[in-house]
């Protein structure tokens, strides 16, 4: 009688975890490419005119430019101006879209920001600024952004997921 209800109760709970665990993968799907895209433009446009208060974040939110937690009020994006060039890669498994964007800041000077966004639920749900405003910043290197790096690979020419981690773990392994 005790082995039994204990099987209940652990089967139970497997169940449970595996409906959270595909329930969370479905979430994060719910936001496709076309979606992760207007997330970033209506991120650009809201950052570029000073309405950070109108970016959807969920709650909790993780902000963090340089690698340090800030209010999106306070972003070195407050210093741009307009955007000179810019990419932008989706991945709608995962929920995140990336760009890397070459500016101009108030003071004409040319910067880079790479942003990266998590989406749940139709929810910011991360913000990872790199902000380089450094003198070396090179626009000839930014701008105008090679186009060629948006192409999109059609599905039956690309290589498996688990094969692109595991060449990029192999560069770190050395």
């Amino acid at each position: 009688m005790r082995v039994k209800t204990l099987k209940v109760i652990f089967g139970s709970q497997a169940m449970a975890f595996a409906f959270l665990a595909l329930t969370s993968l479905a979430s994060a799907a719910t936001c496709d490419r076309a979606c992760l895209l207007e997330q970033m433009k209506q991120f650009n446009a809201n950052m570029l005119a000073r309405t950070t208060e109108k970016v959807p974040l969920g709650a909790n939110a993780q902000i963090r430019e340089n690698t340090k937690a800030v209010v999106l009020a306070d972003s070195k994006w407050s210093t741009v101006k307009h955007i000179l060039s810019e990419g932008v890669y989706a991945d709608a498994i995962k929920g995140n879209v990336i760009e890397h964007v070459a500016a101009e800041s108030a003071s004409g000077k040319t910067v880079y920001i790479g942003t990266r966004l998590k989406l749940v639920d139709s929810k910011i749900t991360e913000v990872e600024i790199n902000f380089d405003d450094r003198p070396n910043v090179n626009a000839k290197n930014l701008v105008p952004y090679d186009p060629f790096f948006n192409t999109m690979v059609p599905p039956e020419e690309r290589s498996p997921r688990e094969n692109s981690s595991r060449s990029s773990l192999h560069t770190f392994k050395g």
